[in-house]
């Protein structure tokens, strides 16, 4: 640098070519030329030579800045780009699986809901049933006491009121208490012997009380055929009732089922978004050391740059 720079300095001031040239350099140029050397020109050359060699090394140099920064500027707005391209992808996905997990655990609070309100809903029934069932044995239980109790207490007037007749038909004609139904008096023919009489007497009774116990029990035979038909009405229609529960019952059993299974997938949708909300967390954080990388990177071309600026400035000097 300084043998360079010291012809320039030395044409300033006009000394001898000793300044410049060396003593071999000088004793071949006068062998030469025969001693005739015009020491200003020959300085005047070098030095003009030296300083176009001087200004074309600062044109190159110059040129290297600014192609380094043409450089430099592109592979930032490249660079850049490509991490805000990045990032925002990034942050797009963060916000999707966001969303997702959101929507997941709004889904699951919902099928919860709708879990916990089945099974509520199903205790209530089975205890509505329960208790209407409780209510059907005992209400049936008191109407065939009632039923039995009315039965026994109708056969025992039955029964006094044939012994009644039975002994006011087997009273003697003259006696006030005496009584017999027309019907029972034309069966009867009196013969003067009052045994015999009343025997005859109470034998119509019971002939007509025979008559009408086969009628009633013809008429209890045909009530029963209709009570059997309906308890048989009553069987098939609470066969009906307890298929249409059974299936109402597994109708609740498949959706709750169902409930159950959405749950599950929505908890497994849910751990799903998880892992891809980590997933993208995690590719944000690598973006960002690697946008950090990059700057460090860009810091480094640009001190590069900077270094490569000043040193033709040095050189110039």
């Amino acid at each position: 640098m300084q043998s360079t720079a010291s012809p320039s300095s030395s044409a300033g001031h006009g000394d001898s070519t000793s300044d410049s040239i060396s003593p071999q350099m000088e004793s071949y140029l006068s062998e030469r030329t025969g001693g005739r050397i015009d020491q200003a020109v020959l300085q005047q050359q070098y030095s003009t030579q030296l300083e176009a060699k001087l200004r074309e090394r600062d044109t190159y140099w110059e040129q290297k800045i600014e192609e380094l920064k043409l450089s430099l500027a592109s592979v930032q707005g490249e660079e850049a780009a490509a991490a805000q391209a990045v990032a925002r992808t990034a942050q797009a996905e963060a916000a999707k699986a966001v969303l997702e997990r959101d929507a997941a655990k709004r889904l699951v609070t919902e099928l919860k809901t709708q879990l916990a309100a089945a099974e509520r809903a199903q205790d209530r029934l089975d205890a509505l049933n329960e208790e209407l069932e409780q209510s059907r044995r005992e209400w049936a239980r008191e109407r065939a006491e009632l039923s039995g109790a009315l039965s026994q207490a109708e056969a025992r007037a039955a029964d006094l009121a044939d012994n009644l007749a039975l002994l006011s038909a087997a009273l003697p004609p003259e006696n006030p208490h005496h009584h017999m139904e027309d019907d029972d008096k034309r069966e009867v023919t009196p013969t003067g012997c009052a045994d015999y009489d009343r025997v005859c007497r109470e034998r119509a009774v019971l002939t007509r009380q025979l008559q009408e116990a086969k009628m009633a029990l013809a008429d209890v035979k045909t009530s029963w055929s209709g009570q059997i038909a309906s308890l048989e009405t009553q069987v098939a229609r609470l066969s009906r009732q307890a298929g249409e529960e059974g299936s109402e019952r597994r109708r609740v059993e498949i959706e709750k089922k169902e409930l159950q299974e959405k749950l599950q997938s929505a908890a497994a949708e849910l751990e799903k978004t998880k892992q891809n909300l980590a997933n993208s967390e995690a590719k944000v954080v690598r973006l960002n050391g690697e946008v950090h990388s990059l700057a460090l990177e860009v810091k480094s071309l640009r001190s590069a740059a900077d270094h490569a600026a000043v040193s033709p400035s040095l050189y110039t000097i």
